[in-house]
């Protein structure tokens, strides 16, 4: 939420544009207006009926007036999350519903994500029971960008495929020269290897655009 808003004696006043992204990737202007009494407000939503606009929203990849937010084509996301180190923040669901959010290191092979993990860890235990994950890879500069990738994991222990994935990733973050040294960190037993099938992707940049 972005804004300004002044303090006075008497009440509080304040103009203010907030633009919202909504779960599933709407883009949602608000104007809201307060006068007098803080409880003394008004509020319109760019582009949604007030009487309908709990139910309302903008369509994927429209832009709310006012802003330059472009969503990505697929070039451009696929070049987005396979640029240099840029890790990703990995969302599995506990056993009891909770999201558990840990940052991974990751490959593009694809339409797929590949990374590794702990067999008995949070994330191997939960992708385990249940195979729901999403992945977020964000640029944290102006203009700011991000891509979402949701969908559904496998994981397996077969050796060789450990082996060899868990080279590609060292060689990505760590250099060539390191890469046999995270790949036997990573990659041997007690390791799981995931591959996420995506099946959603919300990609946009020029967020301060």
């Amino acid at each position: 939420m972005l804004g300004s808003m002044m303090e006075a004696s008497r009440g509080t006043f304040a103009i203010d544009k907030i633009h919202t992204l909504m779960g599933n990737g709407d883009l949602v202007t608000a104007t809201i207006h307060f006068s007098g009494r803080h409880d003394d407000a008004s509020m319109s939503m760019d582009g949604v009926d007030p009487a309908s606009a709990s139910g309302t929203r903008q369509p994927i990849g429209t832009h709310a007036k006012g802003t330059q937010m472009r969503k990505m084509t697929e070039q451009q996301w696929r070049a987005f999350v396979a640029h240099g180190t840029r890790t990703g923040k990995l969302s599995t669901v506990r056993a009891d519903g909770r999201p558990h959010v840990t940052p991974v290191w990751f490959l593009l092979d694809g339409d797929d994500i590949v990374l590794t993990t702990e067999k008995h860890g949070v994330k191997g235990r939960n992708l385990a029971r249940d195979e729901r994950f999403a992945l977020c890879i964000d640029e944290d500069r102006p203009p700011y960008a991000f891509v979402l990738l949701e969908g559904h994991a496998e994981v397996s222990e077969d050796p060789a495929d450990m082996l060899r994935w868990s080279v590609l990733l060292g060689t990505r973050y760590m250099g060539g020269d390191r890469a046999e040294e995270y790949a036997a960190r990573n990659g041997g037993p007690g390791n799981l290897l995931v591959r996420g099938h995506i099946d959603k992707i919300i990609a946009f940049d020029g967020i301060a655009d």
